[in-house]
């Protein structure tokens, strides 16, 4: 450290002890970081090490090796002084696992955070204009939730609720489906059903077949529809992809790690309230907000939407449902940019209304109807247009 601050004094440079992360300092090094942070900001100019020495004795300048440059010097103190703090960390990890059994999720954070740079903005009398356009607007297929939306985009954080049966997961199907026929690469993290189960619904969409006749196969002619659909998928050109993880209850820095590994356009998980935490949490609500946060920032961090299915709290006869009514914890409804809620038909067991019932980006709340065709595996949109949209709750039938 002591490297750098020299090489700055020379320069007569303070941004690279701005950037430098002070976790990563020494309570001396802190200090004396400080103490010249002030002397530049009311001198307007380094002190010499002369001063800095009559203010510090214990300080030892350190002439940078000939040829580094201060850009150079930053960057190895850095590396060094991250790597050193990094192994503390796990060291100290290390050693309440062995006296407790357990070690205390902050210095898991510790060692995540070593990765920040204090220095990283977006500078708004800088900003390039041309991305406020995203690239990629997923749509889901039903015009009015996508007139409202816009389309799913880089960082949105999407939840779908509904009570237990409505047809969440059937719906989120259809929306793979749909975003893997406009050339998507698609994480759907199963956490309530095979893989087998789930390709099988996305085989009737496209087969227009009741999936349960490849669940029940029972005379050639299921064994040849089956071949015909397998050449059917095999022969598609010019789509997306759908992937599915084995690993079931993954946390949300596995799910990043793989997204970023295989880089997926858009992920979706099913059954969010069943994954587990990168912490160690005592109570059910505590995991899910730390479930929560961490989807929230796989979407911001890697500029993908994240769509996370989950269920709806008992609420009775409840009319007007809104986010507080999302099970198991409050933090979900918070970090959504959008909710999107489905609800069934009482009159009709096919028919499903989906409300916005949060948008981020605008006040416009709505709602439209959809209808399953099970034999032909359709998801029939029931709404004609935007102006047919009635207000989320109310219902159209």
């Amino acid at each position: 450290m002591n490297e750098l601050i020299t090489a700055c004094i020379v320069k007569n440079d303070p941004a690279p002890l701005i950037r430098f992360n002070r976790q990563h300092m020494s309570d001396f090094e802190d200090k004396l970081t400080t103490w010249i942070l002030d002397y530049y900001a009311d001198k307007k100019a380094m002190p010499s090490v002369a001063r800095l020495k009559a203010e510090f004795a214990n300080f030892l300048p350190i002439k940078p090796p000939k040829g580094l440059t201060l850009v150079d010097v930053e960057e190895l103190t850095t590396t060094r002084k991250k790597n050193d703090f990094v192994l503390q960390q796990i060291s100290l990890i290390e050693t309440q696992i062995k006296n407790d059994g357990n070690f205390e999720k902050e210095l898991a954070e510790n060692v995540l955070l070593s990765t920040v740079k204090s220095g990283d903005f977006d500078v708004y009398s800088e900003f390039d204009r041309m991305r406020y356009i995203r690239e990629g607007r997923w749509r889901c297929g039903l015009k009015i939730i996508d007139h409202a939306t816009g389309g799913l985009s880089a960082g949105d954080f999407v939840i779908l609720v509904g009570r237990l049966g409505v047809g969440k997961s059937i719906l989120s199907q259809f929306f793979v489906n749909n975003w893997r026929k406009d050339k998507a690469k698609i994480l759907y993290v199963s956490n309530e059903m095979l893989s087998e189960d789930v390709f099988a619904r996305i085989d009737g969409m496209n087969a227009s077949v009741n999936p349960i006749r490849f669940r029940l196969v029972k005379n050639d002619e299921d064994r040849t529809l089956l071949k015909n659909v397998q050449a059917m998928i095999t022969a598609e050109t010019d789509v997306g992809d759908v992937y599915i993880p084995t690993q079931r209850g993954m946390t949300p820095l596995q799910v990043k790690a793989i997204a970023q590994y295989m880089d997926f356009d858009l992920i979706v998980i099913d059954g969010v309230y069943l994954m587990q935490s990168d912490y160690h949490s005592a109570a059910k609500w505590e995991r899910l907000s730390e479930v929560s946060r961490g989807l929230k920032q796989i979407a911001l961090s890697l500029g993908v939407p994240v769509v996370g299915i989950t269920q709806l709290k008992r609420v009775g006869d409840k009319k007007e449902i809104d986010t507080e009514d999302i099970a198991y914890s409050d933090s979900l409804g918070q970090d959504a940019d959008f909710i999107y809620l489905a609800q069934q038909s009482e009159s009709d067991e096919a028919r499903i209304e989906i409300s916005l019932i949060k948008n981020r980006f605008n006040k416009l709340q709505m709602s439209t109807i959809a209808r399953i065709d099970w034999e032909t595996m359709t998801l029939i949109d029931e709404s004609a247009s935007p102006s047919a949209a009635a207000p989320a709750g109310k219902g159209l039938w």
